[in-house]
C-alpha cells in the first residue's frame, strides 16, 4: 500500500518507515521540519508539514491508501503546546482519510495511566478507562475522534497504545542509559511497581501488521511478554550498561523535579497484557523481555 506515516523522524517513527519498505510498502514520510529530512535517504519521499493545517495534511495525503498518525506529544509534553496536535491534527487526518476513502488509520496513543485498576493489577483492552493526568486527557480526546470516525463514518480505524518503548534513541536513551551512564538516574519511591517494556522494533512491527490486516475499531495494547518492577528494571539496565545500580528518591523529591503528573505515571502499577495483539494481528515479539532487548541496544 501507499502509507503516509506522520512523526517519520521520530523514535518510533522512523524505525516503522524502514519496516514499512522492507514489507514492500510505499511510504511518504511526514515531518515537522525540514531538518527531519536529513535522516532519510533520497530515494524516500520526505514532505514537511504540519498536522493542525490542513491545507498541509491534504498535499502530504494525497495518494494515500493507508495514514498511520504519530505525530503525537511525548508524555511529557506541555498540555497547551500538545493539544493543538492531539485535536486539530488528529481531526485534519481522520476528515483526509475519510475523504481519500483510506483502507487503514492506524492511530498511536499510549497505555500509561489511561485505565482504571486496581494496584499491580493484570489489565488487557477491556478495562474502563479514566485517564487522570492532562496529556493522558488530551491523549484519550484524539482516541475518542478516532473511535468516531469508525463508529460513525466507517472508517477503518485501529488504536494501538504501547507502555514503555525502548531501543537506540528517543525517550528511553535519554532518560534510562544517558541519565544512567551520568550517575544522574534515580528510582522514584521503592520501585515496586509494574511497568511494561517493548522494543522499539517489536513495537514497529505491530504497527505495520494493524496496517495490513486493519482489524477497523480494535485497540490494542503493545508490550512485551514478561512485566518487571521498575526497581528490577532499572538493574536490569544497569547491569547491561556495565555500570552502578541506580539508588532510589523519595516521591515528594521527585515531584519538585519531574512535576506531579510525571511522578504519577512512572509510580503507576499496572501489568498490562498483551494476548489481544497476539491473537487478532499474529504478532510475536523478537524480544520477549527487556532483558532479550537490551544487548541489541547496548551494542
Amino acid at each position: 500500500m501507499r502509507v503516509l506515516v506522520t512523526g517519520a523522524a521520530g523514535f518510533l517513527g522512523w524505525n516503522l518507515v524502514r519496516l514499512l519498505l522492507v514489507r514492500g510498502h510505499e511510504v511518504t514520510a511526514f515531518v515537522h521540519k525540514e531538518a527531519d529530512a536529513a535522516r532519510f535517504g533520497p530515494a524516500e519521499r520526505v514532505i514537511a508539514g504540519d498536522v493542525t493545517r490542513r491545507a498541509s495534511v491534504e498535499s502530504a495525503a494525497k495518494d494515500a491508501d493507508a495514514i498511520v498518525h504519530l505525530a503525537l506529544p511525548a508524555a511529557s509534553a506541555k498540555v497547551r503546546e500538545a493539544y493543538p496536535v492531539w485535536t486539530q491534527g488528529t481531526a485534519n487526518l481522520l476528515a483526509v482519510a475519510r475523504e481519500r476513502g483510506a483502507r487503514a488509520f492506524v492511530h498511536a496513543s499510549g497505555a500509561g495511566g489511561m485505565y482504571r485498576h486496581a494496584p499491580d493489577a493484570w489489565v488487557d483492552e477491556a478495562a474502563p478507562e479514566e485517564p487522570f493526568t492532562g496529556v493522558t486527557r488530551g491523549r484519550a480526546e484524539a482516541d475518542a475522534m478516532v473511535v468516531a470516525a469508525h463508529r460513525d463514518h466507517g472508517l477503518p480505524t485501529v488504536i494501538l497504545r504501547p507502555h514503555f518503548v525502548y531501543g537506540r534513541g528517543g525517550a528511553f536513551q535519554k532518560f534510562f542509559v544517558d541519565y544512567m551512564r551520568r550517575g544522574r538516574y534515580r528510582v522514584v519511591g521503592d520501585g515496586s511497581n509494574y511497568m511494561r517494556f517493548v522494543h522499539v522494533a517489536d513495537c514497529a512491527l505491530a504497527y505495520a501488521l494493524a496496517v495490513e490486516k486493519a482489524p477497523a475499531g480494535e485497540t490494542f495494547l503493545v508490550v512485551d511478554d514478561m512485566p518487571l518492577t521498575w526497581r528490577a528494571a532499572s538493574d536490569v539496565i544497569a547491569d547491561a550498561l556495565r555500570v552502578r545500580r541506580p539508588k532510589t528518591v523519595p516521591p515528594f523529591l521527585a515531584r519538585l523535579v519531574l512535576g506531579g503528573d510525571t511522578v504519577a505515571l512512572v509510580q503507576e502499577s499496572v501489568r498490562f497484557r498483551n494476548q489481544k495483539l497476539k491473537e487478532l494481528l499474529g504478532w510475536s515479539p523478537t524480544y520477549p523481555t527487556l532483558r532479550d532487548g537490551l544487548p541489541s541496544v547496548v551494542e
